[in-house]
């Protein structure tokens, strides 16, 4: 049986349209509001997928196991299944209805998305999508919002460092995207995507950001496109030294702040909530280190420890406080099947985007959660299905 939709070739755009608008609508309106038209846009989906494919050569059968869904189904069942054990003041409601969403959303990418042709699609099409998501943050939000922990976005209200995150992975479907097609208008969505994540004042967002270009230039196996690549590299890489030293913006935020992350002697009270938080955390979890203590115990001990009622700000303590070493390793198996897929087909320009992506992502989530954002998951997701996906009839290239 073939977990495969096979649809007729005139119904495809539509369903890339759909999927673009799923993808602005759900960023642009965020965590906060319109959960209503979120669910509009996946019926939408479906029906276009479901209803609208039943003539013709258009069937749906089983004949592969989706392995991305059922990686993050197992890992959804296992964090339903703490809520056995929670810690009764610990509130589950929201992790768990947005992990549902975040299910049906993995389902649906990978029913569509099956093979190099549609993969390459769904990257134009989520690339595109989040630009406009970029020109909506700076068309509403004032200079003076840029790098705000609370005001960042303007109508959209997705937090800074997902956004970040959102856009540096854009930045690297752009470069995966010229080099493989040498289509110039990808390389120009470069410097834009750079422009926004600048625009979130995440140092994280930096970090990965220069993680990403360093492993995918070292993976290029032909010398001369290695070169290639570093002189974009440089030129780009000139021009915000520049920009740095002309906008008071860029050294006030990426300044000392940049530094603090990797000089102890620099003061960031920023760095230093945030690393009480995941230490408590790390603690609680040898509390229960099999099965974990629950959904949201993290938050739990925070408030009894330091009155805030917040998370880790770590996904590993965040997955190993809550789910322990099982669930931990449910939703890190996503990770691995897709880095294994990847770097079996290291020789292309998919496989070296996963691998830069991927290893990034574990990198940058020891300072972020991005397990039920609901904003920050897509991407991610999209990067797992073009992992697994993307390699249908790749050749080196």
């Amino acid at each position: 049986m073939n977990f495969v939709f096979n649809i007729r070739d005139n119904i495809e755009k539509p369903m890339y349209f759909a999927w673009f608008l799923f993808f602005v609508v759900n960023t642009v309106y965020g965590q906060y509001h319109a959960q209503a038209v979120r669910l509009l846009a996946m019926i939408t989906i479906f029906y276009i997928f479901v209803v609208m494919t039943k003539g013709g050569d258009a069937y749906f059968t089983l004949d592969k196991i989706p392995v991305c869904s059922v990686w993050l189904f197992l890992f959804v069942a296992y964090v339903h299944a703490s809520v056995l054990w929670k810690d009764p003041t610990a509130s589950s409601a929201g992790v768990l209805k947005f992990l549902e969403f975040d299910l049906a959303i993995m389902f649906c990418l990978e029913a569509f998305f099956t093979n190099k042709e549609r993969v390459k699609n769904l990257l134009i099409t989520f690339e595109t999508a989040m630009a406009v998501y970029g020109a909506v943050v700076l068309a509403t939000m004032p200079l003076a919002d840029w790098g705000s922990d609370w005001d960042f976005g303007g109508i959209t209200n997705v937090n800074r460092n997902t956004a970040s995150y959102i856009f540096v992975i854009c930045f690297a479907i752009s470069i995966y995207l010229y080099d493989m097609t040498r289509n110039k208008l990808f390389l120009l969505f470069t410097p834009y995507f750079i422009l926004l994540n600048l625009s979130t004042g995440s140092r994280k967002g930096i970090i990965q950001m220069a993680l990403i270009v360093f492993l995918y230039v070292f993976l290029l196996g032909d010398l001369r496109r290695k070169l290639k690549m570093m002189g974009i590299l440089l030129v780009l890489a000139i021009v915000l030294l520049i920009l740095y030293n002309s906008v008071p913006y860029l050294q006030e935020t990426y300044g000392e702040r940049l530094l603090a992350v990797f000089d102890d002697s620099i003061y960031d009270g920023s760095i230093m909530i945030r690393t009480l938080f995941r230490e408590n955390a790390f603690a609680a979890f040898w509390n229960s280190p099999i099965f974990g203590n629950g959904v949201n115990y993290s938050v739990v001990v925070n408030w009894q420890t330091t009155g805030y009622s917040l998370y880790s700000h770590c996904n590993y303590s965040e997955l190993l406080c809550n789910y322990g070493i099982i669930g931990c390793a449910l939703y890190y198996s996503m990770y691995l099947g897709a880095m294994y897929t990847s770097v079996v087909n290291r020789a292309t320009s998919i496989g070296r985007l996963g691998i830069s992506v991927i290893i990034s992502l574990l990198v940058i989530e020891y300072g972020q959660i991005t397990h039920y954002v609901l904003a920050g998951t897509i991407p991610i997701y999209v990067i797992m299905v073009m992992a697994v996906y993307g390699q249908k009839g790749a050749t080196n290239e």
